[in-house]
C-alpha cells in the first residue's frame, strides 16, 4: 500500500492507460478522482473497478479545450478530494494530419489539449500542494513522437514536445516546494489511441512492431509501472525528466 490515503487525480481515465493507472493507484491505497470527456460509460467502469479495491472513486466530466472548464474541474476535484498529492496528466488528443492538410484550428486544439490544459491544471494543483505543504508529484504522459520524427505527427508531436519542455521548467520552479514533475514518453502501446490499429491495419501494425527491439508492443501496465515508481518515495530524487518507455523503439 505505497499510496495509502493519498489523493490522486488521473485525467482521461475512462479507458486504456488512464484507467489502468487509476486502478493501480487505488490498489496501492489511494483515493482517485478521474476526468473523462466523451465516454461516460467507460468512466463509470473505471469508478466501479476502483471501488472494488475498497477506495473512494469519483469521475467528473471535463472538456479541456476551454480554459474555464479546466479551472472548474480543478476546483471541483480539489474540493471533492480535500487535497491533491499526485496529478497524472494523461488526457490527450491525437492528430494525424500531414502539414499540407493541417489547419491552424487543428494545431491550436492539439496544443490546448496536449500542452496548455495540462500545464494549467498542474499550476492549479501545485498551488493546492503548496498551500497544504504537500511534497507532491506531477506526472505527464507524452509520447516518443515528441523526441523522434514519425509520419503524420506534426501537431501531436509538437504539442507533446511542448509538454516535455514545460515539464523541465515546472520541475525547476516547484523544486523549492518539494514538488516533483516528470514526464513518461510511451512508445507503441496496444491500447487507447492504438486499440483498433492491429485489427484494422495488420500490415501497418506488423511494420510498427518490427521497429521495436524488444519485439512487442507495450501494454498499459508497462506505463503504469513507471508511473507508480515516479510517484513513490523510491523516486524522491528524480524530477524534470522525460523518461521513454518504449521497448527500445527510439534506439
Amino acid at each position: 500500500m505505497k499510496f495509502l490515503n493519498k489523493k490522486v487525480i488521473v485525467t482521461g481515465a475512462n479507458r486504456g492507460m488512464g484507467r489502468e493507472m487509476a486502478i493501480a493507484f487505488a490498489t496501492e491505497g489511494a483515493d482517485v478522482l478521474i476526468s473523462y470527456r466523451n465516454d461516460e460509460a467507460g468512466a463509470k467502469e473505471t469508478v466501479k473497478a476502483i471501488e472494488k479495491t475498497g477506495r473512494k472513486a469519483t469521475a467528473f466530466y471535463a472538456d479541456f479545450l476551454q480554459m474555464e472548464n479546466i479551472a472548474a474541474f480543478a476546483e471541483k476535484a480539489i474540493s471533492e478530494l480535500g487535497r491533491v498529492d499526485i496529478l497524472i496528466n494523461n488526457a490527450g488528443m491525437s492528430c494525424r494530419e500531414r502539414i499540407l492538410d493541417l489547419t491552424p484550428e487543428r494545431m491550436l486544439q492539439a496544443f490546448q489539449t496536449n500542452s496548455v490544459a495540462p500545464l494549467y491544471l498542474s499550476q492549479l494543483c501545485a498551488k493546492n500542494m503548496i498551500e497544504q505543504n504537500i511534497a507532491g508529484c506531477i506526472i505527464n504522459i507524452s509520447t516518443i513522437a515528441s523526441t523522434t520524427t514519425l509520419p503524420r505527427g506534426i501537431a501531436y508531436a509538437a504539442s507533446k514536445a511542448g509538454m516535455n519542455k514545460w515539464t523541465q521548467n515546472a520541475a525547476l520552479d516547484l523544486a523549492p516546494h518539494s514538488i516533483r514533475v516528470n514526464t513518461i514518453a510511451p512508445g507503441l502501446i496496444a491500447a487507447g489511441m492504438n486499440e483498433t490499429t492491429e485489427a484494422e491495419n495488420p500490415q501497418q501494425w506488423a511494420t510498427l512492431l518490427s521497429r521495436i527491439p524488444l519485439g512487442r508492443a507495450g501494454q498499459p501496465r508497462d506505463i503504469v509501472n513507471m508511473a507508480l515508481f515516479l510517484a513513490s518515495e523510491e523516486a524522491n530524487w528524480i524530477t524534470g525528466k522525460v523518461l521513454e518507455v518504449d521497448g527500445g523503439q527510439v534506439l
